[in-house]
């Protein structure tokens, strides 16, 4: 990030930035704080505003803006109302663009966490293991790790890399270990670096120290897997429910309701009302309407927004089952989602297709 960014994120209280740079550090991402959110508040700005202009140009989202400033009493006409609404506008506008940028943001951060810690939790039992042997053979720590960093343990190997330059430039090892356990948000690579901190301190034997946590930390991983592969139709279950059958039926219900609406909007008013003459008289007084109270816009939304809240819960549930938290679940919930309503509008469009073709 440039110097410009960083000099608008400074406009963040230090207290409230400082936390931020153990998040980046976990995900990878070798940034200070404040030219990260130098460069989110940049974002939001810019798409907040594209947001502004597309919502008051496009007749789709306009007549929203005016139902929703008409809620304040404003009558349409006046001056107020146009100030009123524009001041909608780029209420939402922002309101969506720091859910999107925050929320964007905290979803691209757990799953880069996730992926350098599963990758190093993958090598770890190995690296450990070798360690161990090289401290049998009569290396000290420092040097131990350095020469196990072998080239097919990736992602590791260069963090070992650069603790190694900052042991070698003179940084105590027990201080550059810690800034290694704080990179990974792994207990077990948290685990290994206290019992090295530890055996150090105490004058233990860290060759078996080293092997014995490489071993337990092979045996939790088999055991991970057999938990996994135990609950994997729960998994399936829930990620049928959501991501297929629930598009599927709303699709349904959307289509049938818009040909509803085409049926009546055929019929006369006192005729809508005879097409339930076949009733008792109290029943057919309940179904005078000469429209349906919900139109399929309504609906729209609002099987749009619960398709949404199904998803959100549905992916946080299979981060419980899969990983024990439900924020492993979140970066299931994009392709989720995208499956979703890929799925609804497809269904959507065929069934559409197949009501008009058996009408004519």
């Amino acid at each position: 990030m440039g110097y410009n960014y960083e000099t608008i994120g400074r406009l963040f209280p230090r207290q409230h930035a400082k936390p931020l740079k153990g998040t980046l550090d976990s995900a990878g991402i070798d940034l200070t704080p404040e030219s990260f959110l130098g460069f989110s508040m940049s974002f939001i700005f810019f798409l907040g505003l594209l947001l502004t202009i597309i919502f008051f140009t496009a007749s789709f989202t306009f007549d929203y803006l005016v139902a929703i400033t008409q809620l304040f009493g404003q009558t349409s006409g006046s001056t107020s109302f146009a100030v009123m609404l524009v001041i909608v506008d780029v209420l939402i506008s922002y309101l969506i663009s720091i859910i999107c940028v925050v929320g964007g943001s905290y979803i691209v951060f757990i799953m880069r966490t996730d992926n350098r810690r599963k990758s190093v939790e993958a090598v770890l039992p190995d690296f450990l293991l070798l360690s161990a042997a090289n401290v049998r053979a009569g290396m000290t720590v420092d040097q131990a790790l350095w020469y196990a960093a072998k080239p097919e343990f990736g992602l590791l190997t260069v963090e070992i890399e650069l603790l190694a330059r900052k042991t070698f430039g003179g940084e105590p090892f027990d201080k550059a270990i810690n800034v290694l356990a704080k990179r990974f948000n792994s207990k077990s690579m948290l685990r290994a670096v206290s019992l090295i901190k530890q055996g150090m301190a105490s004058g233990g034997e860290l060759a078996d120290i080293l092997e014995s946590t490489g071993e337990e930390s092979r045996n939790m991983q088999i055991i991970k897997k057999d938990i996994s592969s135990s609950l994997l139709m729960y998994v399936i279950f829930i990620v049928f429910a959501s991501t297929l059958a629930t598009p599927f039926l709303f699709a349904i219900s959307h289509q049938l309701l818009m040909k509803l609406e085409e049926i009546f909007a055929k019929l006369p008013a006192q005729d809508s009302a005879q097409a339930v003459g076949g009733f008792n008289s109290g029943l057919a007084g309940m179904l005078k309407f000469s429209s349906i109270p919900v139109t399929s816009g309504e609906f729209l939304i609002f099987s749009l927004i619960i398709m949404t809240i199904t998803i959100l819960i549905s992916s946080m549930i299979v981060g419980i089952i899969q990983k024990g938290s439900k924020k492993e679940g979140f970066k299931y919930f994009p392709l989720m989602w995208v499956t979703a309503i890929i799925l609804y509008f497809v269904v959507g469009t065929a069934l559409s297709f197949v009501l008009q073709y058996l009408t004519y």
